[in-house]
């Protein structure tokens, strides 16, 4: 992984778009292996590790990677942006405990469960440290560098997972052989091949942050809190299946919602390349032509949700019940409801990305935030009384208002700020 030779545009898109891959791929990967082999209990405990692993992860990312590979001028040093992300991690790890701590004394979750929670946690936490590397290398041009560290650490710990579950016909163990595996791979090539950036403004040890890192901390907030509703909102109706109901119903929610996500990638590498072009074309004021081509993107999204939707319908359950091996037939109409409810939130996120370009962050918190409280109890409420099928009526419905919501704030917006610049 020498730094020497730049590779081009193309090759660092490659090397993404490959790293996004396998990002797509952990959790299927990961069930398909242990329902396979163990049994959907096991599937279970892995879904809801990732549902919550994911949530608390936006706590040690907390939204900064955009801003840093945007901070160009270097407003903040990558010291800054280290310590700062170091200081994040730390409250991740003692949200986690204290959830971990809550789950053991007042719910009386089991040991093994807990322990399974707890390793998926320690491979996020090593995420959100690998992420600020990440991104400095990216605000330098160089995105191939993090996504290879990426594809190096989960494609040593699934191959591991993989074998160890075959090996061993046990979740626990194969997380912890794959946990030890992974880790000494990554600091292994990060130590020897590949050269760490580094910072001497700030010599200080540990994981409190100065004054200037604080500021840095509160200018991103707004950018974590959308991040943890957004997971939130994607993973309510897991938190609630797994307060009311069976690890083996968990797992088949878990097992008709992949597609979701799938939309949601799909999309995201449709538009993610091309926001650069789009927020030219809005900060110039080329009205036409900015929406020639927020629509045609629009368009590709709503294209994706229809194929993805009839090709759910025709062949899904079948296909995923031969994956996962798990008689799947029940829930077809569900799997329909969860890649509509896909296509609406991935376009949710693409109107997202258009309120940022127009520097609107905190309207979207707002919506984001009114959508997490009202479309979370009403999930709750949905799975509680219905199960499944609850869950995926209740996505479908959130996904859509909060999609709505931000379609009429950035109509109101973009002809608002149309307005001024013509006065001008």
């Amino acid at each position: 992984m020498s730094n020497k030779r730049v590779p081009s545009l193309k090759e660092q898109s490659i090397w993404n778009l490959a790293s996004g891959f396998l990002a797509a791929m952990e959790t299927i990967v990961m069930t398909m292996a242990v329902n396979r082999v163990i049994d959907i209990e096991a599937s279970g405990e892995i879904t809801i590790a990732f549902a919550l692993g994911n949530m608390f992860r936006t706590i040690g990312l907390w939204g900064t990677r955009n801003y840093h590979v945007s901070d160009q001028k270097e407003e903040y040093s990558y010291g800054d942006y280290l310590r700062t992300r170091l200081f994040c991690i730390f409250l991740m790890i003692l949200v986690v405990i204290s959830y971990l701590s809550f789950s053991f004394f007042a719910e009386n979750t089991s040991i093994h469960k807990l322990l399974v929670i707890m390793i998926i946690e320690i491979v996020f936490e090593v995420e959100c440290y690998e992420d600020v590397i990440w991104g400095e290398y990216q605000r330098h041009g160089r995105i191939d560098i993090g996504a290879k560290l990426f594809l190096i650490r989960w494609g040593s710990f699934l191959s591991t997972f993989v074998l160890m579950v075959i090996a061993t016909k046990q979740l626990l163990p194969s997380l912890i052989v794959s946990l030890v595996v992974s880790l000494a791979v990554f600091f292994t090539v990060v130590t020897v091949r590949v050269k760490l950036p580094v910072d001497h403004s700030d010599n200080r040890k540990g994981i409190f942050i100065n004054k200037k890192q604080k500021e840095l901390l509160l200018k991103t907030a707004p950018l974590f809190l959308v991040a943890f509703f957004t997971f939130f909102l994607n993973n309510v109706a897991k938190y609630s299946l797994d307060r009311y109901f069976d690890l083996g119903l968990q797992a088949c929610f878990g097992f008709i919602t992949l597609p979701t996500f799938a939309v949601e990638m799909i999309s995201g590498f449709i538009y993610q390349p091309r926001l650069a072009g789009t927020s030219a074309y809005y900060l110039n004021h080329q009205k036409k032509i900015f929406w020639i081509e927020i629509s045609r993107q629009m368009g590709m999204i709503i294209l994706i949700t229809i194929i993805c939707s009839v090709a759910a319908w025709l062949i899904g359950t079948p296909v995923l019940s031969t994956v996962f091996s798990t008689d799947l037939s029940l829930y077809r109409t569900d799997l329909l409801l969860n890649v509509i409810g896909g296509g609406a939130m991935a376009f949710g996120m693409y109107l997202s990305a258009l309120l940022t370009i127009m520097r609107r962050q905190r309207m979207q918190l707002l919506i984001y935030g009114i959508s997490a409280l009202g479309g979370g109890i009403f999930v709750w409420e949905a799975v509680r009384r219905f199960g499944i099928r609850g869950g995926s009526i209740g996505n479908l419905a959130v996904y859509t208002f909060l999609s709505v919501l931000l379609f009429i704030v950035f109509i109101v917006f973009f002809f608002k700020d149309g307005k001024k610049n013509h006065s001008k």
